[in-house]
């Protein structure tokens, strides 16, 4: 998968975040899966993936973010490269989180993104020089792929 990094704007006062797609999806990598192997089709990093952009998207219960991942199973299947363009059930969401995967385990894997940086490991920020960026950027509109107004950087 390659980089895929995009900036939420929540609404109200909250400034605009930027989160890189990727790194969440290797973090989760190291969440332990307490499924067992039979009947799984959804791997587990990709399940907390989702359900993360559908929290972003406004969405907190099991049962919305089934449906907030339905709505948009085309493209999020595409976009993580999943055999066929289906999501799973509620009950699937429901079990998963109930007792697919330990909460401290997420939380751990989350740490390390949601740590501040050092101060020198800030980049400053940049000034326009003219030359073009190196990404290319989409806008998604609502209802579209994360349906709550993202912007979207896709390396060229």
């Amino acid at each position: 998968m390659n980089p895929i990094i995009f900036t939420v704007s929540p609404p109200g006062p909250t400034p605009p975040m930027t989160i890189n797609l990727t790194a969440l999806l290797d973090q989760f990598r190291t969440v332990p899966d307490q499924r067992t192997r039979r009947g799984v089709r959804y791997p587990l990093p990709v399940l907390l993936t989702i359900a993360v952009l559908a929290k972003l998207c406004g969405h907190s219960q099991m049962h919305a973010v089934a449906d907030w991942a339905t709505a948009r199973a085309g493209e999020l299947a595409t976009l993580f490269g999943l055999p066929r363009p289906q999501m799973p059930h509620p009950t699937t969401w429901t079990r998963v989180f109930g007792t697919g995967v330990r909460a401290t385990a997420v939380e751990t894997a989350l740490a390390p993104l949601l740590a501040a940086p050092p101060t020198h490991m800030v980049p400053p920020v940049p000034r326009s020089t003219g030359v073009p960026p190196r990404f290319e950027t989409k806008v998604i509109t609502p209802g579209v792929l994360l349906g709550c107004g993202l912007m979207l950087r896709v390396p060229l």
